[in-house]
C-alpha cells in the first residue's frame, strides 16, 4: 500500500540494471514527488522499514551498496516497519527461502 500510494498517478522511471536468475528485470525505480523532488523507490521502502536489502549472489546495487546498507541500518535502529516487530512476527525473505527450498 505504501509504495502504491507513493507512485500512483506519478511519472515513474525505470533504469534496467540486469536480469536475475529467473529472468526478472532488476532495475532502479524513481518517481517524482512534487515537480522538483525525485525519489528512489528502494531508498524510500528501506527508510520506512518496508524492505530489506538483498545480499545474495549477483545482487545489483547501482553503485549504492554503502548508501543502501546505511539507510537499512538507520531504519533498524529506529525500529521502523518490520524492524519494530517482535521476534517471530517477521520472517525475512532469506529465512523464508531457506525454509521452503
Amino acid at each position: 500500500d505504501y509504495l502504491a500510494a507513493q507512485i500512483l498517478n506519478k511519472r515513474v522511471s525505470i533504469r534496467p540494471l540486469a536480469k536475475d536468475q529467473y529472468g526478472r528485470l532488476v532495475a532502479t525505480v524513481t518517481y517524482r514527488q512534487m515537480i522538483f523532488i525525485k525519489k528512489n523507490a528502494a531508498h524510500e521502502m528501506l527508510k520506512q522499514g518496508l524492505a530489506t536489502l538483498y545480499r545474495g549472489g549477483n545482487a545489483q546495487y547501482d553503485g549504492e551498496k554503502d548508501l543502501l546498507e546505511n539507510i537499512e541500518a538507520n531504519a533498524k535502529k529506529a525500529k521502523r516497519g518490520i524492524w519494530g516487530l517482535k521476534k517471530g512476527e517477521y520472517e525475512s525473505p532469506a529465512e523464508y527461502k531457506r525454509k521452503h527450498k
